[in-house]
This record gives C-alpha cells, structure tokens and sequence, in this order.
C-alpha cells in the first residue's frame, strides 16, 4: 500500500506542495481530498498512476508510492514487423483448415504464400 507521508518525507515536500503539483492535472483536487488519501487505510482513497506520475516527475521518485514496474519499451527484434488480421466466415475458415498442410505447415506460410503470390500476380513482379 502507498505510504504518502513516507514519500514527502523522502523528497522533503508538504503535503501542500503535492495538491499544487496535482490541481493543475486533476481538476478538483483539493486539501481534503490529500487528508483522505493521506490516510488511505481509513478512507480508501489513493492517487491515480497518473497522479503518482506527475509527482515522480515533479519531485523525484521515492519509498511510498505503489512503483509500478512498467515495461521497458524494446526495440523490434521481429524479422517480420508487420501484422495484417482477417476475419473469415464459417464456410471458408473450415474450407481453409480442411486443406492438406504438408507444403504449408502453419497458417502462417499458407497465408503468407497466397498473398505473396496474390501480389506477384497483381504487380507482374
């Protein structure tokens, strides 16, 4: 559970300071609502991510707050980046599985053969 007072103690701010960084964002936001989340075990009440955010932004990051682990953004490592998805009707989906799949072994390659040669057809390439 996030420890507010622990956090504005680690960062040296008041408890005034975080509804000033925050009422700009949130409209609304008020003292009474920083003395509810302040104590968030009496009340229920907690900030947003986004309202953790900015303060992390803001003043630093610290012990206290919920410190969600975000995914590190990766490059793409795919040899193929790029997805196309269809939607097939009943009759064509069990025509389509009902074909012998020894030379195509996945729907991947099957679909990827039939379009390849779709384009070469169309572009004479």
């Amino acid at each position: 559970m996030q420890d507010y007072e622990q956090y504005r103690e680690h960062v040296d701010i008041s408890s005034m300071m975080m509804v000033k960084a925050l009422r700009p964002h949130f409209r609304g936001f008020s003292k009474s609502l920083m003395a509810n989340v302040n104590h968030p075990e009496k009340y229920g009440v907690c900030l947003t991510p986004e309202a953790e955010d900015i303060l992390i932004g803001d003043f630093g990051s610290g012990p206290g707050l919920a410190h969600r682990k975000y995914p590190r953004k990766r490059r793409e490592n795919r040899a193929k980046k790029n997805q196309v998805t269809v939607r097939l009707t009943d009759d064509l989906y069990l025509r389509l599985l009902s074909l012998d799949n020894t030379f195509y072994p996945t729907m991947q390659s099957l679909i990827e053969g039939a379009l390849e040669y779709f384009v070469e057809e169309q572009t004479g390439k």
